[in-house]
């Protein structure tokens, strides 16, 4: 079963780690993180949220709204 709104399947994690979402949107690893930390910086990029020191994991419904627009990568990707 898939919620109407998010897109997301019932069921599944609401976050997905930084590699997986790497995965998700077919860009490297080390481009997500990059782009993480552009967004917890206050800028552009994917959005996440930062769990302890370390841990920095991806909304699953942000992700897939990021899918659809790609408004973030293409403003990164401008930017660079």
């Amino acid at each position: 079963m898939v919620d109407q709104d998010s897109g997301i399947r019932v069921g599944e994690p609401l976050f997905i780690d930084v590699t997986r979402a790497a995965s998700q949107l077919g860009i490297s690893r080390g481009l997500a993180y990059s782009l993480c930390r552009e967004y917890l910086a206050g800028r552009q990029g994917i959005p996440c949220r930062r769990f302890g020191v370390r841990r920095i994991l991806v909304p699953r419904s942000m992700l897939f709204n990021l899918a659809e627009s790609g408004n973030a990568l293409l403003r990164y990707a401008e930017d660079s």
